[in-house]
């Protein structure tokens, strides 16, 4: 029997999300997809560029609702178009909602 070969991590690969850099809510009305409660919905105002997201059916202005939290730092899923999406938390951490003191959507 052969032994195993180790496998190394590619340390060229780059982060699909480095180009987008931390910023904090430009209103009190904008908090980060993360940040916003279970069964509350929002719009989509800032989110990293990238491909996946908007194969997903994440994009500017489109209404998102956090359905539930995985625990243990697990995926929060959310529902989009009718559609539902498991996004880690880091990712959800970048990506903005605006919402109204209410907790509805603003249009």
């Amino acid at each position: 029997m052969k032994p195993l070969k180790k496998i190394r991590p590619n340390n060229n690969s780059e982060n699909k999300f480095s180009s987008f850099s931390f910023q904090e809510p430009q209103n009190e009305s904008e908090t980060s997809l993360n940040n916003l409660p279970t069964g509350e919905e929002g719009i989509i105002s800032r989110l990293p560029d990238n491909d996946m997201l908007t194969f997903l059916g994440l994009r500017h202005h489109k209404v998102v609702q956090v359905v539930t939290r995985q625990k243990f730092g697990g995926p929060i899923i959310v529902k989009t178009n009718g559609r539902y999406v498991a996004l880690s938390r880091s990712l959800a951490r970048q990506i903005y909602i605006n919402k109204n003191s209410c907790g509805q959507a603003v249009m």
